[in-house]
């Protein structure tokens, strides 16, 4: 380690040491999901209270910048209280093993909804076939049906060792990332439509203008529609389905019509005594 700064590392040190990094020399690089701010400050607070119990994790390049591996949140929570510098661990690691742990940590401390879990486990999914490149190769095809079957799902399997999903979730996750078009994906996201695990399933089934068509109806301004359900009818232009009550009305209103005098006056005599809704009036046939 060579970071050069009047209160951080000057030479080699052992990697769990805690050092104090200039927030400047730190790279955050590209992240799958933006920053909550509102979280962050959560976190600042938090270090009023108690100061920074937990270092961030970071990896030093070859140019000396230090790049984010794990702790985003604590690092923006230092940004907002004008810290200039941050308590870091220093790893030797690749940078697809970086990508992995900084996938894995946001899987395993923060509450996602289905449409960023399946980003994650989408993006994990590339790192790790990026790290075992046969396991990519060998899920393609081969001789021997329990060796290409270990291989098949070796990814899911050890994504399930390392965030506790089960691995039915994992592959479900990283087959809606892959069916979504990247547009209706970024429509929805920041919508109460990301926390609906069956309805993105549905827009995901559908083909890349259905989606587009019923993501629009469904964050457009004025009337959305409320549902993608909803949408989704209107798009392929299906009826939507009526209720039971108002399926009854209309048998009641034929049964009228079909009456004759005679039995609509015995009718309106029967609910004539009847508990009606507010507003009906009964009145005599004519």
């Amino acid at each position: 380690m060579n970071v050069t700064d009047s209160n951080t590392i000057t030479e080699a040190v052992p990697a769990e040491r805690v050092h104090q990094v200039p927030l400047g020399k730190i790279d955050a690089g590209s992240r799958i999901r933006q920053v909550d701010d509102a979280w962050a400050r959560i976190v600042a607070d938090s270090f009023v209270e108690v100061d920074q119990l937990q270092p961030i994790d970071l990896m030093q390049r070859p140019d000396g910048i230090l790049l984010l591996i794990d702790g985003k949140h604590r690092l923006r929570a230092a940004e907002l209280l004008g810290w200039e510098h941050i308590r870091a661990h220093i790893r030797d690691l690749n940078s697809e093993t970086v990508r992995l742990r900084q996938i894995d940590a946001n899987l395993i401390r923060r509450e996602l909804n289905p449409l960023d879990r399946a980003a994650f486990l989408a993006a994990r999914k590339d790192v790790y076939e990026a790290l075992y490149p046969e396991t990519k190769n060998g899920a393609q095809g081969g001789k021997g049906g329990k060796t290409n079957e270990t291989v098949k799902f070796a990814f899911s399997k050890d994504a399930a060792e390392k965030t506790g999903l089960s691995r039915s979730t994992i592959e479900k996750a990283v087959w809606l990332d892959e069916h979504l078009t990247p547009l209706a994906k970024d429509k929805i996201q920041g919508t109460a439509h990301a926390n609906k695990q069956s309805a993105l399933m549905a827009l995901a089934r559908l083909d890349d203008e259905a989606q587009i068509k019923v993501v629009d109806l469904i964050t457009r301004e004025k009337k959305p529609a409320k549902t993608v359900k909803e949408a989704q009818n209107i798009v392929l232009g299906v009826r939507q389905q009526r209720s039971q009550r108002e399926v009854n009305c209309d048998r009641l209103v034929a049964l009228w019509v079909k009456s004759d005098a005679a039995t609509q006056a015995d009718f309106l005599s029967f609910i004539a005594g009847a508990k009606l809704p507010k507003g009906w009036e009964v009145t005599s046939a004519s």
